[in-house]
């Protein structure tokens, strides 16, 4: 027999065969002692037709089961804003912008200026509402 790269009619016609019986190129590279890489080159050279069933039968998907609904953060009621303006301002204070901040009437712009969260910009109920989950927001009221 030839060496193993070569492609004889025999050869050609085993892998046909083995093709038809929808077997992976890694099975008739096995049995025929080449690469499944050979296998693939071959059969797109030799121009078989494609296949639509593969030998393995894909896994089942399970039902997907919808995200669980995030809780709303209850409203609490925000203590008074101190209207700071900016540079009032020292680091610590919240910097969550007032009602009036850029208005027509006030061209200054104002911050809460309340004790902020450790590690946050913010005080705690400007906290709550900047930093909301991502997946279900809450409208504001």
């Amino acid at each position: 027999m030839s060496g193993r790269g070569d492609w004889t009619e025999q050869r050609i016609d085993q892998l046909k065969a083995l093709y038809a019986k929808n077997m992976s190129y890694s099975e008739i590279g096995a049995i025929m002692g080449v690469s499944r890489e050979s296998i693939g080159g071959k059969v797109a050279r030799l121009g078989l037709k494609p296949r639509t069933q593969f030998a393995f039968s894909p896994r089942p998907s399970r039902p997907r089961t919808p995200p669980k609904p995030i809780e709303p953060i209850p409203a609490q009621e925000a203590p008074e804003s101190l209207n700071m303006a900016l540079e009032d301002m020292s680091y610590g204070q919240c910097q969550w912008p007032t009602a009036e901040a850029g208005s027509i009437q006030s061209p200054v712009h104002k911050f809460c200026g309340r004790p902020v969260k450790p590690h946050a910009p913010y005080c705690e109920p400007h906290c709550r509402k900047a930093y909301q989950p991502s997946l279900y927001r809450v409208k504001a009221p």
